[in-house]
Parts: C-alpha cells; structure tokens; sequence
C-alpha cells in the first residue's frame, strides 16, 4: 500500500526535478533595523549619512555594515547597475558601511484589530468614524489592509485588500454591530457606576481574565500578518484596560468601591477593619500575579512583535472625559498602598472612596506607550486624531533607513536590546528596541504556525505530500503522512550519505488548542519513474475534528524549506 502511494505521489512531481536549481546552505545572523529619522515638527528627515548614526546592542557598539537610504519623494526609481568588473580603485572601503538608496517602496501592511471585549460600544464607534474617513479617502499605492475584532474569538472581518471602498463598507457594518465590553476602562473597571458595595476580591479576578483574554487575542492578531517583505504596523483598538497590570487593577477597583459599614451601625469600625484587611490582602496578591498575569502576557506579545518585526500602535477609543473628578488633596498611591499590619490606626481605615482618582488612566496610557516604543510603533492616546496619524504613517512607509550589522553575540540566540542614537541634533529616531536571532528549530515552528493564518503555500523543494486517514482508535483519529521531494544538488556536487528531513506540523480546531508534531529524521532515498527521491513518513494521532494543518519541510543539508498549508478534517 506505501509503494503504491508514493508511486502516485512522485508521478506527478518528476518534472519538477529539472526545475532544481543549486542551492548552498549558509547560515549568517545578520540583523536588520528599520530607521524613521523625524524633526521636531514630525517631518521625516531624510538626509541622514551611515556616519550620522550610532549602534549598541545591550550597550556594546556595533559597526553598521549596511545603510539604506529612504527613495526621495521627487526622484524617479533607481535603475539596477550593469553587472561588470569593478575598478579596484573603487572598492568600498570596509570600516564604512555602503550607503544605497532604496529603488522603490516595500508593501505596508495595516491591520487593525478592534477589541469588542474592552472597549464602550460608543468609544468603538467614535474610532471607527475615524477609520472611515481614512479608507474614504482611497489608499495609496503599496498599502494593504485587514480588519479584526476580537468578541473572546478573533475574527478576520475584511481579509488583506487594497480596496478602500471594501474596506470603507466593512467598518460601517462593523460599527452598526452591538457589543457590550466585558471590562470597563481604567477608572470605572468595577462595571458598578453607582458604586455600591461588592466583592472587589471577585471583581478584581474577573477582570484580570478578561484581560488575559483580551492579551491572547491581540497575541494570536500578530500571527496573521503574511510571511513577506515589508513594513508590518498592528493597530490595537481598546480603552485601555488590557494594558493595565493586576495590581493597577486592584488598585483601581478598591479606590471606587465604597464601604459597605454603616455609620450607625454598632458593628462599623469591625465591618471596616475587616474590609480594609481584605484590601490589603488583594493588593499584596496582586502584585505576585502581576508576573503572571498581564505584565507578563504584554511582554510575550512584545517579543512576538519584534520577531515578526511588527510595529504595535495602541489606539485608546476612550474619550479623554474626567467627570470633575480629579482629587489633589489625597494620592492614589496613599489610598491604594497596603499599610502596615504594626498600625493600628491605619489597619483599621479603608483605603475605599466614592471618586475616582484617574490614575490608572495615566497607568494604561503609559503602557501603550511602552509597548510601541518597544515595537517600534507610536501609541494614539487621543482619537481625535486618529485619522491624522494613519495619514502621517501612511506618508511616512517609505522614510525608514534600513541599518544592518552582524549580531554580536552570534549563537546565544536571546533577546538584546538595541539603542540607536544621531549624531545630529533635533533629530527623533523610531524602531524597533529589541531583536533575537532564532535559531533553526524555532524559525522553522514560528513560520510553520503563522501560516495557519495564512494558507499561501511556499514550495521551493518540490514537496509532494500524502495525508490519509486511518480511521479510528481508542477514541482517537489516526492518519498517515508521507513526504518526498527531489534531492537538491549539494554544495560541490557531493551527497552527503545520511539525509535528514526536518518535518514539524501545527494543527489547529477552531475555539481549540494548537498543537504541534513532529516528524523529522532520516530520510530514505528511493527511487521512482527513473529519478531520486528523499521520502520519510510517519503516523498522526489527535482528536476527531475539522482541522486546519501547517507543514514545515527543511532539508537539512542545504537549509531549504517549503511550506504547504491545507485543511482537513479528522477522520
């Protein structure tokens, strides 16, 4: 049955061989960093020189190798050099990094996520009236667009187009949808606007799901950018909870509850003895959960972003209205501190108010901010101007520098920390803060998974897959999986004698856990229809479903991979 199998599979495949060019492994980590260079005003500045700009990564200096230089706005696209000997007089010299400027503008890839879950129906609609008028306006040459709103699951509204007009009608029908916000926005988190007495220790835990879920969604948005060239830029649209640390919350919530004891009961300074202790005892939990809870969550999103090399611009659909009630005479930190358990005058005082100190307002604002300035991005805290700053990216996509240097600490494969400074005064630099080399198992699973989102095939070996299933047992759906490709041409026409095939596989339910496989190993070289072919093959063992499949196929002695995404259902 297995010879029969692959017999029908190579059939199809054997022309194919001729098309085999060689191709030699060579693994070089080599970092690339996109530069936005404004002045004060916010105009790009484009006259920067490679001298003008400094590189360290975890503040060691580096030397740029590579300097690209933005397209002038008024010049025509640069025509590629003949190819010729090169006078020796004119070789570059090595301690300066070529400068070239880039023929034409890279693709601009815009996604917007809107979260349904932590933004006010009204502050949605006010952000989408912003949208609308962007997409009203046409989009320029070289951009596209995708539209998401994440409800608990995350949905592609509008896939990736360059059609305005289709963009324009999907956000009016996006803000004619209700949907009620399952968090409130920093200042009113509790959903108890009269704010009579309740459990803030159950408040407090809902809400921090709720923004875990929130987190996992804006996580699971940066896997559906496509895996090309180009400037990547994730617009996050929410009121600002998610961003918040379990402790903010807490914090939050205890400054707008009020007490439950009442004055004229015998028993009040007992109730609010007790009430400040288990006020107490949220905050001190809090901040443990704040290593694994949402801080640690955002960081997580953060090293994906800069993997993928996408920029996070957090959009605050909040309208920037205190209601009066900004409080000076009492700190937040003193109301929402954790007292001493030795003082007895301050253990029994509640730390609970009837206003809202707007503080974690401000929490919320400075962490988006972090979160772009790490990207590379740049927070929108005021809708208001919204559609001016999309305008303002949009004009800018093709103003980066593109800065290359060889990674100093090669092999380590963890996260360093870039800082690029100018040497020009006035000058504002943009870009990413942080960047990690994978090394091949990890590329090969982070590409792998990405493309469940995006189901475009990528088959330089010629793969030829088989996927049958076997029926069922104990419980479980069973399938075969047989892989072949044609053997690429190796480095000095040799072959090596032992073939390796890298196979990994993500498979994925809908509203279910991704799961990975893992099939690699030695290939067996077989032959078929006159020519040679590496096959390997092994067995799949999951639960009954309607699956969607991810396969990464490397052949290890050239680095060679190909990617093939499909659906499928099991059994």
């Amino acid at each position: 049955m297995r010879r029969v199998l692959l017999s029908a599979l190579l059939a199809a495949a054997v022309a194919n061989v001729a098309a085999q060019g060689f191709r030699e492994r060579v693994d070089v980590e080599i970092v690339r960093l996109e530069v936005l260079a404004t002045d004060s005003q916010g105009h790009p500045v484009r006259d920067l020189k490679a001298g003008d700009l400094r590189a360290t990564v975890d503040g060691k200096p580096v030397s740029i190798d590579g300097f690209e230089t933005p397209p002038s706005p008024d010049a025509p696209a640069a025509l590629p050099s003949l190819p010729g000997p090169r006078p020796a007089n004119l070789a570059p010299d090595p301690a300066r990094p070529t400068e070239a400027p880039r023929a034409a503008p890279s693709t601009y890839w815009m996604a917007f996520l809107a979260d349904e879950t932590s933004s006010e129906q009204s502050n949605r609609q006010a952000v989408y009236a912003e949208m609308f008028r962007f997409f009203e306006a046409g989009l320029a040459p070289g951009v596209q667009a995708q539209l998401m709103v994440f409800d608990g699951r995350l949905r592609v509204e509008c896939p990736w187009t360059a059609d305005a007009d289709r963009l324009r009608r999907t956000v009016a029908i996006m803000s004619k949808r209700p949907a009620v916000a399952r968090v409130g926005q920093p200042g009113s988190l509790s959903g108890n606007p009269e704010h009579g007495s309740f459990r803030v220790e159950l408040d407090s835990m809902e809400a921090n799901a709720h923004v875990r879920t929130s987190l996992a969604g804006l996580f699971d948005s940066l896997r559906t950018f496509p895996e090309s060239p180009g400037r990547k830029a994730l617009y996050f649209l929410s009121d600002g909870a998610p961003f918040l640390a379990p402790s903010e919350i807490a914090r939050d919530l205890i400054a707008t509850s009020t007490s439950s004891a009442d004055g004229n009961d015998p028993v009040s300074e007992y109730l609010r003895a007790r009430e400040a202790e288990m006020d107490r005892d949220l905050l001190w939990d809090s901040l443990t959960w704040n290593k694994t809870g949402s801080a640690s969550l955002l960081t997580d999103i953060s090293r994906l972003a800069l993997l993928r090399g996408i920029e996070i611009h957090p959009v605050r659909s909040a309208a920037h209205d205190f209601s009066g009630r900004v409080r000076t005479d009492r700190s937040f930190s003193g109301r929402a501190s954790a007292p001493s358990r030795t003082d007895p005058r301050r253990s029994t005082a509640s730390a609970r108010d009837a206003e809202t100190v707007p503080t974690t307002d401000i929490a919320a604002g400075q962490s988006m901010e972090a979160i772009a300035e790490t990207t590379g991005g740049d927070a929108v805290l005021s809708r208001r101007f919204f559609q001016d700053g999309l305008n303002q990216e949009v004009g800018n996509r093709d103003a980066f520098y593109v800065v290359t240097f060889r990674d100093p600490f090669a092999g380590d494969h963890r996260f360093h920390r870039i800082e690029v400074t100018s040497a020009r005064s006035g000058v504002k630099l943009r870009y990413r803060r942080g960047y990690r080399v994978l090394d091949v198992a990890e590329a090969l699973n982070q590409s792998a998974a990405n493309r469940l989102y995006e189901k475009a095939d990528d088959n330089p070996l010629g793969v030829r897959l088989n996927f049958q299933g076997l029926g069922m047992d104990k419980g479980k759906a069973v399938a075969s999986v047989l892989v072949a490709y044609p053997p690429p041409p190796r480095a000095g026409g040799e072959r090596a004698t032992e073939d390796a095939m890298r196979i990994v596989a993500f498979a994925a339910v809908r509203d279910g856990t991704l799961r990975h496989l893992d099939l690699s190993g030695k290939a067996e070289m077989t032959e078929a229809s006159g020519s040679s072919w590496l096959m390997r093959s092994g067995t799949i063992t999951l639960p009954p479903g309607s699956y969607r499949w991810s396969f990464a196929i490397r052949d290890e002695q050239t680095g060679i991979t190909s990617y093939l995404a499909f659906d499928r259902a099991l059994p």
